[in-house]
Formats: C-alpha cells, structure tokens, sequence
C-alpha cells in the first residue's frame, strides 16, 4: 500500500492521519482541498501475486462496485463521494462519519439490551432493504462495518468484499474474504449469493448485541464452518421479543429468512413500543413464522443445512 500521512490522493485529498485497518485495506482521514472538508479515504489492499492485466482488472471492478454504492442514497448507508485510481491502488473517498463502531461498542459494553439492538438493527435492515431493492449485496456485514454516529446508524463498504473474495481466490486456493463468523451457510458453500445472506449475516450481529457472544464459535475456520452449516443455532437467552426473528433470520435455509423491508418494519414497530410507557400491541409476525416473546421460547426441531479477512 502506498498511503502515507501528507501524501495527496488524486491530486485532491491529502491524508492526515490513519483511522482504520484490516484486511481489506486502511481507511484515512483527509482533507478534501477543492471544498476544504474532511472526508474518509479507504485505500484497497489487493492480494498479492496478481499479474499486471488482473490486477489491472480487479481495480476496474472495485471502482464499478464503489460507483454502484455511490448511488445508494439513503440515510443509513456512507455516502461515497469520489473513486479515485493511483498507483494502481483503488481509493474510494466518502463521508467522515464522526462516531465509534458497533464491534467497539460491544467490546466496551459486552451486550446491549434488546430495546437498544432493535433500534440499531432496525436502521441497518432499512439500509439493507434499500440495497438489496438496486441488486447490491454487501456480503460481509458484520459490527466493524456498522458506524454509531449518535442516533444515526450508517453501514459501509457495500460491494467491497465481493471483489475482493474473486480477487484473493485468484491466488489462494480455498481462500475467502470476510469474517467467517458473520458467512451464511451459503456462503461458506462458495455458492450464489443473494440479499438471504445479508439478512444471516444481520441475525448473527443481532444475536451477539444481545447475547455478548456468537452463535458459532469454533477457532479453527473449518470446524467453524462445519458448526454453521450442521449445527442448531443455539438459543438467545437475553433477546426478549427479539428470539423468534433471530431464530428465523438464522435458518439454514435462505428462502425461510425475511426479507430486509419486513425485518426493519417489524424492529421499528418494537423500537416504537419499547419507547412508550405503557404496554404496548405486539407486532404481527412475518409469514411462516410466530416471533415468541421471552419466556414463550420454542424449542422445536429446527432446520438444518464456510479465513478471516476484515475492513
């Protein structure tokens, strides 16, 4: 990676200082000099051992996935500014979300009360929603991706691990980008995915707001992975009327999982109800499942049926 502090990025943006790193690349603070504001800079790591032709290539499709979630414009998700091409290096510039992630703060605060996973799993499922209705899948969703800037919740990097995934596989065999805890079970298949995978993906964060842990947790990857495509999901305990969705959201099978629009209705609704005073309603369920309410847990038979890579 070429970024350095004071180095000038398309001629426009001057790195001030390193914010964020993982394996998908580092993000940077900038200093936008044609409209002197601060923006974030994320500069792409591509794998090594690409020749010049697919390296050439792949920074062709990262700049079309980044132009493709410059179109989402929606509150939820980062708006992305620029795509800028430098010394064969993808840079995309957005906003600069001023806030902490969601994966610091579970690591500060181990879990969250269900009320509170709701209202941020509601804006995360409306962010998804209005993705998924353009075609795009983020495809590693997950807390690190999630920015808490006060009430507002804003999801990046959509599109970025899809590229990155083809890339690495280039030149790892049996390699995978993403975070192999938050991967459907058809993902870590290596089969199509689609919007079903995000909503897994958002069941898993659910469940490790209100639990303080992970559904799967197997160090090695491939026993992981055996867990999350064999294994029942265990039970939340801490998730109030929360359990039925993420019960439903983590099914083996995609076709059972709701989609984003009916999950960030039915959290919104929680959301509204948690706030008031008084009791109120309880929402309907979402088709072809009954969400319990704690206390009500189902136990009955459920459905059955993928190396970490983040940034």
């Amino acid at each position: 990676m070429t970024g350095e502090v004071g180095h000038v990025i398309g001629e426009r943006y001057r790195l001030v200082d390193q914010i964020g790193q993982g394996g998908m690349g580092r993000v940077w603070r900038a200093m936008d000099g044609q409209l002197g504001r601060e923006v974030a800079v994320k500069e792409i790591a591509l794998p090594p051992g690409l020749s010049p032709e697919e390296r050439e290539r792949y920074v062709t499709r990262m700049e079309k996935e980044a132009r493709s979630a410059a179109r989402l414009g929606h509150p939820n998700v980062i708006t992305v500014h620029d795509v800028v091409h430098e010394d064969d290096v993808p840079w995309i510039v957005m906003e600069l979300v001023v806030g902490e992630s969601l994966d610091s703060l579970l690591n500060r605060a181990g879990r969250l009360p269900w009320e509170q996973a709701a209202r941020i799993g509601t804006q995360i499922a409306s962010a998804l929603a209005h993705a998924h209705e353009r075609q795009i899948v983020h495809r590693d969703l997950k807390p690190d991706n999630v920015l808490l800037a006060g009430t507002r919740v804003v999801l990046t990097d959509f599109g970025i691990a899809r590229v990155m995934d083809e890339a690495v596989r280039q030149t790892s065999v049996g390699a995978v980008i993403g975070t192999p805890h938050y991967m459907s079970p058809e993902q870590v298949q290596s089969l199509d995915i689609g919007p079903a995978s995000d909503l897994w993906s958002l069941g898993v964060l659910l469940y490790a707001a209100v639990e303080g842990g992970l559904p799967f947790t197997s160090p090695p990857v491939y026993p992981l992975f055996t867990a999350i495509l064999n294994q029942p999901t265990p039970l939340p305990r801490q998730a109030g009327p929360l359990t039925g969705l993420i019960n439903q959201l983590l099914s083996k099978d995609p076709a059972q999982r709701p989609p984003a629009a009916q999950v960030a209705d039915y959290l919104s609704t929680l959301g509204r109800g948690a706030a008031e005073p008084t009791p109120q309603p309880q929402p309907g369920p979402i088709p072809q499942q009954s969400y319990p309410q704690q206390g009500q847990r189902q136990r009955g038979k459920r459905q059955q049926g993928q190396p970490q890579a983040t940034a």
